[in-house]
């Protein structure tokens, strides 16, 4: 069993809309692979629909209207058989209007099968006013070679359209002129010239010179749009030394030198306070021999020809750490140098635990003996 025509909601919503002289307001299209149950002209939605149809273009004549549909499977995962088409209508809410049910249906294979577009006419009942349809674009349809040419047509003649007013103003212009030449002042015949002239000068100079260029101004415009803008400028990238304003106009940027600006090499380094105070509390070499040139061969000197041997790990008996039987140490409270006599975490001075051994207490000690005088009485 096949049906087409309106639904009772489709039939109820026409006669609303007659009696209120209202345009009958279209919203989309549907198909699917169902079967109703019951009266076909009941449904108020497809039994198992499959996607939703493309409008290519819509006609109206006084009561009647028809709509083109374009069907494609770009969006098909799985094959069905097109067995319903339902067209529906704004109603507050979007009611089915239009269903058409058929038995001898056709196959729309899947999108990895093949691909196929093709178009079906429908007409149906409206009211007398002309009806829209709601949220179409004309986007997303797979553009034929008759529907191309139609529209190419239709826009030529629009052209044409203007063209010719054009070329009628300046017609009767002229016609003016001429045939009235001997009864116009030179005043007048100047006036006329300038409004000729004028709308010659408007057809013309309204014109853009294409050159080699084969798009539209619209292509134009657009291809302008991306190579110019507040980010890129044809080839130049905005930021890398360079500002655009809103207008376009272009700026040098301006530069406060920042160290992150600076790009090292092996010559010109940035170099932290930190490193500049390192640096600055070194000790200088001075005019010590070039063999004494490093605070391990100064050291080192001192241990192999004073015979002092001072602990590599600790410097200071005061600090923490182990004092080693044998080496020796400074003091941070006292001058001289002191060997460790028995080994210690000690951090005092004890003369139980070290002894001083610098030249100045050696001569202190000598001092303490000028005091005593010794005499030897012969034998007898």
């Amino acid at each position: 069993m096949a049906y087409r025509g309106l639904t009772t909601v489709g039939a109820n919503y026409l006669a609303t809309r007659l009696a209120q002289e209202l345009a009958v307001e279209f919203t989309k299209v549907q198909i699917g692979a169902g079967t109703p149950t019951g009266n076909p002209a009941d449904v108020t939605e497809l039994k198992d629909y499959k996607l939703d149809a493309k409008i290519l273009k819509k006609s109206q004549e006084n009561n009647t209207v028809e709509i083109t549909i374009q069907v494609v499977n770009d969006n098909v995962e799985q094959g069905f058989y097109l067995k319903e088409i339902g067209i529906f209508v704004n109603d507050d809410t979007e009611k089915l209007y239009w269903y058409c049910n058929e038995d001898n249906a056709q196959y729309i294979p899947a999108k990895t099968d093949s691909a196929i577009a093709f178009e079906i006419d429908i007409k149906m009942e409206v009211t007398n006013i002309e009806s829209p349809i709601l949220n179409w674009s004309g986007q997303g349809t797979w553009v034929n070679k008759e529907f191309l040419e139609e529209q190419l047509i239709k826009k030529q003649d629009e052209t044409d359209s203007r063209l010719l007013t054009r070329a009628k103003k300046i017609w009767e212009g002229i016609n003016e002129l001429f045939s009235n030449k001997q009864n116009k002042t030179d005043n007048s015949l100047l006036t006329t010239v300038k409004t000729v002239i004028g709308a010659i000068n408007e057809l013309f100079n309204n014109k853009l010179e294409k050159g080699g260029y084969t798009g539209t101004a619209q292509n134009l415009l657009t291809e302008i749009a991306k190579k110019a803008s507040k980010t890129t400028l044809g080839r130049i990238i905005v930021g890398n030394g360079l500002n655009v304003d809103g207008d376009g106009r272009i700026s040098v940027a301006s530069h406060t030198h920042a160290a992150t600006e600076v790009r090292e090499d092996s010559s010109h380094r940035m170099v932290t306070d930190t490193e500049k105070a390192a640096w600055n509390g070194k000790l200088t070499q001075g005019s010590v021999p070039a063999s004494l040139n490093s605070a391990e061969k100064i050291v080192a000197a001192l241990q192999g020809n004073g015979g002092l041997r001072f602990d590599e790990n600790l410097l200071y008996l005061n600090d923490e750490g182990t004092k080693k039987k044998g080496l020796y140490y400074l003091d941070r409270l006292k001058a001289g140098i002191f060997e460790c006599l028995e080994q210690t975490t000690e951090k005092v001075n004890n003369s139980a635990k070290f002894k001083d051994i610098s030249n100045k207490a050696s001569s202190d000690r000598l001092d303490n003996l000028t005091g005593f005088n010794i005499s030897i009485s012969p034998k007898k």
